[in-house]
């Protein structure tokens, strides 16, 4: 078959100009456009390829080489022979799906226009062509199509079967009644929603174990690219298949930290991981048998925390509403509001994911109190808590750079680089960590120093590692928050049991008072700190020799009988030397979302908290031995009861006193 006709229908396609060619509408700008497109592609032009007359093998059937034929000679006055006995194959795959994908970008163009209007109960169909048609490309590739009168979008499978209240309402947008809904209906929902959770799970299960999640771009799956093969399902199969993929990748275009922290999976309690260190082997040479070095070999332990979601539907009629709602606010060809139960999954799932991102940063492992709602941030440790028990356990000593401000932020995070610079042989791959708040701040301290028009690109010396773009700026930190640390990219790592599991939704009880829950693992991690030391004098004597990560202590420095701990300023404070006998006995403005540690900074009349008022919870009074230690302390928290809408409904809040999370006191 001639190569040039081959690829004037491949161009014709990807140019959207097949239909006007079948319509002859095609005009002179059209002809213009389709011979530099055609250059642009293939490097050679319309005409000289023409003129070479090149035939080239191919699989395509004779019919199909046929129509080829006939469709090129309509547009071009051109004809040929086709080659007889050529058999289907890949190249057909391939243009009928560029020649689909020209017909379904129109039709998504259509779809845009009429999805604002309520469908007709009738289930007219939308599409371009006959509804099979429609049907057929719209499967195929974005799942847009119109409704049938006895199933959604055409697709001839269970879980579009129309008649249910849920799928009715996909059509007419319309509240339902639930005091309507039969006991067999009832059923029929929590069945189906359960059906959908565990072909989801299985759907993100397999795209995980051959690796294939981050095949899952949503934007190029909107538009119909997508290197995953669907060709071994049927139209319905695809269909549904496609939609969990699609609802997959947009969970993964929600802002997220592993980027920065890589996520290891199956952990399912806790595991060790061996680390080593190796000592100095090298010498001049000396003959016998003389032998130099050490390998010390370290274990760290690590685990994960159960977490859990559960939310009770006692009113669905006020959701469906919210449904209904969210329909009109996101009209157009919306991806994640085909039906009720997609609308449930990416709902609850978008808000989870923003509080895992969240708690994957600054999480701590707190014991739940006895009221409705514990803090998110409580459910398991984020990275900070995990770079914390690696300081607590002596692997890390920390460099004491103090809080910083915009005037002293450069300043800081230099002498921290120069520091950390002085006790590694080489600084190749390590990367300074630092609070993406104080992007702004660092930046404009940045541009004041070094000069406002610099890119950041070209300074010299080693201003090149601590310059705002080669910083990895670390997202959901508290804006009060001044922790900084250095360490090769990796290091840091967060913990799952099961990729997924979280959405792993499923629905329990009765249908007027229906909850919706899933239970999942999470932890943070830090693979290799350091050699542990039996005490802090022993670790400060090997000068961070053995360290592998490398952090700052930002604490906020309490005045001379200070009595009172600002708890807007930070979370780490230390004591001062005092005048005289003070004991705390209060932290102002806490926030019940943060655990804060007190660190005694100084002996002389050293600060204590006495087992009383605000603190007679906690286990006994607090009366530090030596400098460092420490004590953690979060808000006690109380149910209370508001009046929305005429119905009392339950919250949470502080009581004004504290609960004692752990200390360390020298013996």
């Amino acid at each position: 078959m001639k190569k040039w006709m081959i690829r004037v229908k491949d161009v014709l396609a990807q140019m959207n100009l097949a239909q006007k060619v079948q319509e002859n509408k095609m005009t002179s700008a059209d002809w213009a456009a389709l011979e530099h497109e055609y250059q642009k592609l293939h490097g050679s032009s319309l005409k000289s390829d023409k003129e070479a007359d090149e035939d080239v093998e191919t699989s395509l059937s004779a019919d199909l080489q046929n129509e080829i034929i006939s469709f090129v000679g309509t547009a071009t006055g051109e004809s040929a022979e086709a080659p007889k006995n050529a058999g289907e194959g890949v190249q057909m795959a391939i243009n009928a799906g560029q020649q689909l994908q020209a017909k379904v970008t129109e039709q998504a163009q259509t779809i845009q226009q009429l999805s604002a209007q309520p469908e007709s109960a009738e289930g007219q169909a939308v599409g371009l062509g006959s509804h099979a048609q429609a049907v057929s490309m719209a499967t195929r590739v974005l799942g847009f199509a119109g409704h049938t009168n006895d199933y959604l979008f055409g697709i001839e499978a269970p879980a579009f079967k129309r008649g249910s209240f849920w799928t009715e309402m996909t059509v007419t947008r319309k509240p339902v009644n639930i005091d309507e809904v039969s006991p067999a209906d009832k059923k029929a929902f929590m069945s189906a929603f359960n059906d959908y959770r565990t072909s989801f799970m299985d759907r993100f299960k397999t795209v995980h174990e051959n690796g294939l999640l981050g095949a899952l771009d949503f934007n190029k799956m909107m538009a119909g690219q997508s290197v995953i093969d669907y060709s071994g399902l049927d139209a319905a199969g695809e269909y549904i298949t496609r939609r969990s993929d699609l609802i997959i990748a947009h969970l993964r275009t929600l802002p997220s930290v592993a980027g920065l922290f890589p996520t290891i999976s199956n952990v399912q309690n806790k595991e060790v991981a061996p680390s080593v260190s190796f000592g100095e082997l090298s010498q001049g040479y000396r003959k016998g048998a003389i032998f130099k070095g050490n390998v010390d070999f370290a274990a760290e332990i690590y685990g994960v925390n159960d977490v859990m979601f559960k939310y009770e539907f006692d009113d669905l009629i006020k959701l469906e509403k919210a449904y209904i709602g969210y329909l009109n606010q996101n009209d157009g060809s919306n991806v994640i509001k085909w039906a009720f139960i997609e609308y449930i999954m990416v709902h609850f799932a978008t808000q989870l994911q923003n509080e895992r991102n969240r708690r994957a940063v600054v999480g701590v492992t707190v014991p739940a109190q006895s009221v409705a709602s514990n803090p998110a941030v409580f459910g398991a440790d984020g990275i900070l808590r995990a770079i914390q028990k690696k300081e607590d356990e002596f692997k890390v000593l920390p460099f004491d750079t103090g809080v910083y401000t915009e005037a002293t932020i450069i300043d800081t995070a230099e002498s921290f680089w120069d520091q950390v610079e002085e006790t590694l042989l080489s600084m190749d791959g390590y990367k300074l960590f630092m609070n993406a708040k104080h992007r702004r701040m660092y930046t404009r301290a940045f541009r004041e120093k070094y000069g406002k028009d610099n890119d950041f690109t070209g300074v010299n010396g080693g201003l090149q590692d601590v310059n705002p773009d080669s910083i990895l700026w670390v997202p959901n930190m508290a804006s009060n928050c001044y922790k900084m640390w250095i360490t090769l990219p990796g290091n840091i790592c967060l913990l799952e049991n099961k990729p997924g599991e979280m959405t792993g939704f499923y629905f329990e009880r009765d249908f007027e008072s229906v909850t919706v829950q899933s239970r999942w693992k999470e932890g943070a991690h830090v693979k290799v700190a350091g050699i542990k030391y039996e005490s802090r004098a022993k670790l400060e004597a090997a000068g961070r020799a053995d360290q592998f990560l490398f952090t700052n202590f930002p604490a906020t420095e309490l005045a001379d009988g200070a009595v009172k701990v600002p708890g807007k300023e930070n979370d780490l404070f230390v004591t001062s030397a005092n005048s005289g006998a003070t004991a705390i006995t209060d932290i102002e403005n806490a926030s019940p979302e943060r655990v804060y540690r007190i660190v005694c900074g100084d002996m002389t009349n050293a600060t204590t908290i006495t087992k009383a008022a605000n603190f007679a919870n906690i286990s006994a009074t607090w009366t530090p031995k030596a400098v460092g230690d420490w004590i953690e302390l979060y808000a006690e928290l109380e149910d209370y009861s508001v009046t929305v809408e005429g119905k009392s409904i339950k919250r949470t809040r502080a009581t004004g006193k504290f609960l004692e999370l752990g200390r360390s006191v020298t013996a």
